[in-house]
């Protein structure tokens, strides 16, 4: 069975940046140093519990500085038989890289321009371990700790809490500033303050202290801050010229919107529109579009004579007065196919037709 007589972490673990550490064996006898460098703490865990903790300095190990081994073994006087338990370095320095950003574009209204746009946000965070023994009691059991732990983990760990209040916040800091994400950052530092005062809590609640949390960026697709561009320099002409245009907008999308997309329309165009700001030229040339593709719904049939369109249930035509044709609809008895009105021959095999 293998003494440790030095216990010890230099601080590197594969050349990667670390949190914790495991030492990798837990056969222990008292009388053995324990050395805990600068930026670390060390604690024994029993029966997966985390037990004593040591700040940084040299400790030979005894029943006087790991109380827990009186409660737990009984050691005759001035033994070495060696003990089981396991030992962690935690890493207590401030990490400053760590980032965040959401995962998918979330919608939200711009209040000024009445658009919707899909954001994303990305920024950085600062933290520190305040209280080794919280955090790894939060962790023991739900993750592998034996390989090593970085604050790569912390980040996934809390990727979906920052998410979630990120998208939470943004959504009622603009609805309540009235202000358009063309001008939001001027917003930042404020909008991180009350995202930090929040997230606080939640990383406390692992014995991680967020000292400072940072937004980079919150912004629309490229197309969409285009778009938004375009009607800030068209409201700085002027509220009638920007009222115009919104008009023409929506106007122009009833045109070429099918007939059930017209009551959410034309809530926009009752929002949007004043009839005396767009000229009656330009009015009516739309309105005629509209009519001609309302007309144009399916639900219409041509003159057998002179092939205008005319209401499906007409008996006559209203162009050329000519009967309709109301009989049911024939079938040439040799292919099947639809006949036309009055035919003498099947138009698909040449058959004839017997009436």
């Amino acid at each position: 069975m293998p003494i440790l007589n030095r216990i010890k972490f230099d601080g590197t673990h594969n050349n990667e940046p670390w949190l914790i550490y495991k030492w990798e064996k837990e056969d222990i006898i008292l009388g053995s140093q324990l050395i805990v460098g600068p930026g670390q703490e060390a604690i024994f865990v029993k029966n997966g519990q985390a037990q004593d903790v040591f700040l940084p300095g040299t400790y030979t190990l005894s029943s006087g500085n790991l109380p827990f081994l009186g409660k737990l073994i009984k050691f005759p006087f001035g033994s070495q038989t060696p003990f089981a338990a396991e030992v962690y370095f935690i890493n207590k320095t401030e990490n400053r890289n760590m980032t965040w950003g959401t995962s998918t574009p979330f919608i939200i209204e711009d209040p000024k321009y009445n658009i919707f746009l899909s954001l994303r946000a990305f920024g950085s965070y600062v933290i520190s371990i305040n209280d080794s023994r919280v955090f790894l009691n939060k962790l023991i059991g739900s993750l592998n700790l034996d390989s090593g732990f970085n604050h790569i983990t912390v980040n996934k760990c809390f990727s979906g809490i920052v998410n979630m209040h990120i998208k939470e916040i943004v959504a009622r800091f603009v609805n309540q500033k009235k202000i358009s994400f063309l001008d939001i950052t001027g917003y930042y530092t404020e909008i991180a303050n009350e995202l930090f005062q929040i997230i606080e809590e939640d990383f406390s609640d692992y014995g991680i202290r967020l000292l400072d949390f940072y937004i980079e960026s919150i912004s629309p697709l490229k197309e969409e801050i285009a778009k938004l561009q375009k009607y800030k320099e068209e409201l700085a002409l002027g509220d009638a010229f920007y009222t115009k245009r919104r008009s023409f907008d929506v106007l122009e999308k009833m045109a070429d919107s099918q007939i059930g997309d017209y009551a959410g329309i034309g809530m926009g165009l009752g929002a949007g529109m004043m009839v005396g700001s767009v000229t009656n030229q330009a009015m009516e040339q739309i309105a005629s579009n509209i009519r001609i593709k309302a007309n144009d719904t399916g639900n219409n049939k041509h003159c057998i004579h002179c092939g205008r369109e005319l209401p499906i249930d007409a008996l006559f035509c209203s162009y050329c007065g000519t009967k309709q044709n109301t009989q049911e609809k024939m079938y040439c008895m040799n292919c099947g196919n639809e006949l036309v009105p009055n035919a003498q021959f099947c138009s698909k095999c040449g058959c004839k037709v017997n009436k």
